[in-house]
This record gives structure tokens, C-alpha cells and sequence, in this order.
């Protein structure tokens, strides 16, 4: 089944549906099994009050069999992976409560790959994704607008909502509702869910601006030794001020919590609660030609106490300069001091997770880059990064490319 509803003004709506009825009649053919499968799919685009309301809605559903999987991390050239192994008991052994999403370059040298083996489990699927928009200054004249005009004009609100839901099909139609938030474990193959709403005043204006931004993301996934949930909550709140034309103070304020649970790797499991501040200055020098930021950022963040109680606080200065080649290319400097305070163990999960994968006491980090253009259709870029993790050895990085556009 495939229809189109066009004939509506403004709104745009598309339905696809399937059902498959698979009958094996040869015994020899194994694993599969006969089987019956639904998959749809709803997509909705709309607009209302001169597109001061905007958006689009897909919602997708089906089922069929799908293969258990395994996994192992595997090496690969630096740089070219996701996650780090980090040897925290020093028994040389890569065990899969060692490894972590790398936060460096040069860590970024093992991959996760998934094994599919020879089993099949029936699952029922959904997918919700929306996205609305709200912009009042659509709705009135650009001339002649009234004080409470321009007030509601400088308003910017977006919802972005992504819900995804993988079950073993063993329940009815309930399976298929991309807002199930009660489900049985045993029942999951994998759950995520995204969250972002956002607010600005006076997002486009070169004066001043303020944005609130609010994100919850989560998952759950099952895995060969169990199920792990990770969930972030964080509320974002920044401000700017341009004083002058080449001059602007800004502010970023962070509060939320991080979590991690995992039903056999329980050593890894935390609760952490974190705030930031961070005041800056922007200085835009020689028509523009030249950028210099610089920043000072603090940093709290505490471990649940059923869960270790551990609390780093980080007092962060940060640098950046980037200088405009007019027509041929730009040179970025940047560089971090941060002075970490820190209760508990450094080799571990929590503490890699805690210090970003710095180390208690003074650490510094920088980088440089260089991009030009040589000729029409050729790009050069040299990329050089290097961090001083307190007393631990100072470990340099550096990558070059080339790129031809056709």
C-alpha cells in the first residue's frame, strides 16, 4: 500500500504499508523459519499561520527476524578507531570493561564489531522522529512593528524528539509504541531515545542574544553478557554581548547528570552530577583578519555516593587564536591549562570519565593547524596536537592530508 494526500494546503502526507506472509517449505534451509512480517511507514510535513509553525513527523514500524550478535573491540591505525583500551587491573589483558569511547586522537585505535551468529529472534520495531519549529516574526510585517512585535519577533523555539524501540515480538500490538518507556528487560534488544529543545532571543541579531538549550538522550542495548542504559540530562544555558563591533563577552552555564549502568560489568557503573561556568572574550582585530578567544571555565562534577561518592573539580584556561589568510587559507592555535582536583582512583572508568582523560594536578593541552588552498581545485591541511597529562610523559600527535575538488 502506498498513498499520497497532496491536496491539502500546507501539508504534505505520505503512508506506506506491507504485510509478507514467508512460508519454507524446504526443511534443509536453516535457520529460517516461516514467518510472518509488517512493516509501515508515515511521513508528515506541515506549516500553519504564515510558517510561524513548521515542522515534520515520521513514524516508522515493522517486524521480521533478526540475528543475535556478539562483539569484540579489534585495533586499527591510530586515529582510525572510536575507543581506548585502558589496562586498569595490569594483567595485560583486553577484557570489555577496559575499553572507552576515546576522547584524544591518538587514543582512537580499537573499533567495535558486531559478529552476527547463527540465531534468529522474531522483533518488532518502531521509530518516531519529529521536528517542530516556532517563529513569530513570520507572522508580522517587517515595518512598523510595536515594542511587544519586536519582543515576540526575537523568539526562536525548536522541539526535535527521535525515539527508536527493538523488541523480541513476543507481545502484541504495544510493542509497536514509539513511547513505551515500561518495558520488561527481557524483553530488549536495544532503546534510544533523543530529546532536544531549544529557546533563543534574538538568535540572528549581531548585538546580543540568549539561547537555553535542553537535551535528554538515552539508550538501553543488549548485549551478549547483558544490558547496558546510558542516559544524559543537561540543561545549557549562554548568553552574548557585543559591546563593540570586534568585542563580545559571552557566558555558557552547564548543570546535568550523566549516568551508566550495566548488569555484568557493574565496576563501571556511575551517577555523575556536573555543572559548569564559563565566561569569554571575543576580540576580532585586523579588519577581522584575526581572532582571539579566550576563556576561563569551572568545572564540578560528583560520583552518586552508593557508587564511589568521587568528586573532581577542574579549573580550566583556554586560549584560541585563528588568523585568516585572505583568499588561500587560516592558521588555528589553541591552547588549555587545566588544574584538576581529584578523590579518587585515576586508572579507572569513573576517573577517565571524570577527568576527560587527563590526570589529577596541572595538565596542559595545545594545538596548531594549518590550512591552504595551492591551487583551484587542492587543499593542503597539517594538523598538530599535543597534551601534558600532570606527571605522566608528554605525548605528541600530528596528521597531514590533501584534499582534491572536483
Amino acid at each position: 500500500m502506498n498513498t499520497t494526500i497532496a491536496s491539502i494546503k500546507n501539508h504534505d502526507i505520505k503512508l506506506i504499508g506491507a504485510y509478507r506472509i514467508l512460508d519454507i517449505s524446504d526443511s534443509t534451509i536453516t535457520p529460517l523459519k516461516s514467518d510472518e512480517s509488517l512493516l509501515g511507514r508515515l511521513e508528515y510535513n506541515f506549516s500553519f499561520l504564515k510558517n510561524v509553525i513548521t515542522g515534520n513527523l515520521l513514524y516508522e514500524l515493522g517486524s521480521g527476524q533478526e540475528l543475535k550478535k556478539e562483539f569484540t573491540y579489534i585495533e586499527v591505525p591510530i586515529g582510525q578507531g572510536l575507543y581506548v583500551w585502558r589496562d586498569y587491573n595490569n594483567d595485560n589483558l583486553k577484557q570489555l570493561n577496559e575499553f572507552e569511547l576515546a576522547i584524544f586522537p591518538d587514543e582512537k585505535i580499537y573499533i567495535r564489531v558486531y559478529t552476527p551468529t547463527n540465531q534468529y529472534v522474531k522483533a518488532k520495531y518502531s521509530q518516531y522522529n519529529q521536528s517542530i519549529s516556532f517563529t513569530p516574526k513570520n507572522f508580522f510585517k517587517i515595518t512598523n512593528k510595536s515594542t511587544f512585535k519586536k519582543l515576540v519577533s526575537a523568539l526562536y523555539i525548536q522541539s526535535n524528539i527521535q525515539l527508536n524501540n527493538r523488541f523480541l515480538g513476543t507481545q502484541g500490538i504495544e510493542q509497536y509504541n514509539p513511547f513505551i518507556r515500561d518495558f520488561k528487560d527481557s524483553l530488549l534488544i536495544n532503546n534510544s531515545s533523543s530529546i532536544v529543545n531549544s529557546f533563543f532571543i534574538n538568535r540572528f541579531n549581531n548585538k546580543w542574544g540568549i539561547d537555553y538549550i535542553q537535551s535528554i538522550i538515552s539508550g538501553k542495548t543488549l548485549l551478549n553478557y547483558g544490558i547496558d542504559g546510558r542516559r544524559n540530562n543537561e540543561h545549557q544555558f549562554r548568553t552574548r554581548l557585543n559591546l563593540k563591533q570586534n568585542f563580545t563577552l559571552g557566558l555558557t552555564i552547564k548543570k546535568g547528570i550523566k549516568l551508566f549502568e550495566s548488569q555484568f560489568l557493574e565496576t563501571r557503573n556511575y551517577t555523575i552530577n556536573n555543572q559548569s561556568y564559563e565566561p569569554n572574550i571575543t576580540l576580532l582585530l585586523f579588519k577581522n583578519q584575526l581572532r582571539l578567544l579566550t576563556s576561563y571555565k569551572y568545572d564540578f562534577r560528583k560520583n552518586a555516593i552508593i557508587l564511589g561518592g568521587e568528586k573532581a573539580i577542574a579549573n580550566n584556561l583556554n586560549v584560541d587564536i585563528k588568523y585568516n589568510i585572505i583568499s588561500s587559507g587560516n592558521i588555528t592555535l589553541h591552547t588549555t591549562f587545566s588544574s584538576i582536583e581529584y578523590n579518587g582512583t585515576n586508572n579507572s572508568t569513573i576517573g577517565y570519565i571524570m577527568l576527560d582523560g587527563l590526570q589529577k594536578g596541572n595538565n596542559w593541552l595545545w594545538q596548531a593547524g594549518f590550512e591552504k588552498r595551492i591551487s583551484k581545485n587542492i587543499e593542503m591541511s597539517l594538523q598538530y596536537e599535543g597534551r601534558k597529562p600532570a606527571s605522566t610523559s608528554t605525548i605528541h600527535t600530528g596528521r597531514a592530508s590533501v584534499r582534491a575538488i572536483f
